[in-house]
């Protein structure tokens, strides 16, 4: 198994081409208050799932793998004028993968991250650009570019105590003449 990071900036901001499924229809939500969002949030939980299809002379072998947050210590503070995000901490994360009927866990730990970016907020969807949180996959996959690039997050609840987020990336590319396609579902639980 191959680590891949899903950095934690990037899991609030994971992560990621986001729930475009479950976020079309929400889209015009306006529902959500700016002021709730602002300020330290601590994270509390941390799940994903998906598969991971390598494809190489017609031969196609599927990983299906999840992950959860364990032992997590880490916090992301949202701030205005501008709109700067910032998470640190540090987590270990249970992951299984079944290959072939095989199925295999491990824990992972994330130590120490830090990673900075901006936000901005429109209807239920919540867009970070930057790196939110840290993952691990069974392929060498990039789940959350680094640098300028977006996810979206469906906010799933926000509250002045309570900020669920939830996304989904799909990605594919091509490494030594083999097809890796990959999708990953994240849910994201932050309290304060």
């Amino acid at each position: 198994m191959k680590k891949s990071r899903f950095d934690l900036f990037k899991l609030v901001l994971v992560c990621v081409s986001v729930l475009f499924l479950s976020s079309c229809s929400n889209e015009g939500n306006n529902d959500n208050n700016v002021e709730d969002l602002l300020g330290t949030w601590n994270l509390t939980a941390l799940t994903y799932d998906g598969e991971t299809v390598s494809s190489f002379s017609g031969t196609s072998i599927t990983t299906d793998f999840s992950g959860e947050g364990q032992n997590i210590d880490a916090t992301i503070v949202f701030g205005d004028n501008p709109n700067a995000v910032n998470s640190q901490g540090a987590y270990d994360i249970a992951i299984t993968y079944s290959v072939a009927g095989q199925e295999s866990s491990q824990m992972i730990s994330i130590s120490e991250y830090q990673s900075e970016g901006t936000w901005s907020l429109k209807g239920n969807i919540l867009t970070l650009v930057g790196e939110l949180l840290s993952f691990s996959s069974p392929s060498d996959l990039d789940l959350v570019d680094s640098g300028d690039s977006s996810i979206d997050y469906v906010i799933e609840e926000l509250t002045a105590t309570t900020m669920r987020l939830s996304a989904t990336k799909e990605q594919s590319f091509n490494q030594s003449g083999a097809t890796i396609t990959s999708t990953v579902n994240v849910l994201v639980l932050f309290t304060r």
